[in-house]
Order: structure tokens, then C-alpha cells, then sequence
């Protein structure tokens, strides 16, 4: 997305976590924007977890095997506001 990220604006950011896959979006502005939808259900996680917030870097991408390239810059992330909601058992 053009112009993203901006410096000082708060993303909305998601995932849809459903038993045959995971859907990441961000809303910018006002369209919801698939950033990745995972369908290897035989990688989903099936039994609850915790929420966790953090921002890091590790060396090696996690999916693909391959080196990551470092951030030029530190990053600092701030949550305004969190929620979720439970998909029907």
C-alpha cells in the first residue's frame, strides 16, 4: 500500500483463526486487505493460545527456511486497542 507505513498512524490490523486456516488483514482506510491467507491445515493450530504482542526479528524466516534481511531501523509498536471474537465450537 502506498505510503505504508506511515510514521505516527495506528494500522487496524487482524487474523481470522479457523480450523482450516489462518487470513491476516490490515484495513486501510476503509478496505480490508488480505495480507496472507494460510491453508495448510496440517500447520494451523488446532487447541487455544494465548495473545501475545511483540515485535522481533528473527534470522532466519520462519516459513520458508531462508535468511531474513535486517531492519535498516529500531521498530516500536503500540496496541490502542485489542478484541476478539469466539467462532462457535
Amino acid at each position: 500500500m502506498p505510503g505504508f507505513p506511515e510514521v505516527g498512524r495506528f494500522y487496524e490490523m487482524g487474523f481470522d483463526w479457523r480450523p482450516d486456516g489462518i487470513r491476516w488483514f490490515m484495513v486501510f482506510d476503509t478496505e480490508e486487505v488480505t495480507l496472507w491467507d494460510f491453508t495448510d491445515t496440517s500447520l494451523v493450530p488446532q487447541n487455544p493460545a494465548a495473545f501475545l504482542f511483540n515485535v522481533w526479528h528473527a534470522p532466519s524466516h520462519w516459513y520458508e527456511g531462508g535468511s531474513a534481511d535486517y531492519p535498516a531501523n529500531d521498530a516500536v509498536m503500540r496496541v490502542d486497542w485489542f478484541r476478539y471474537w469466539a467462532y462457535p465450537p
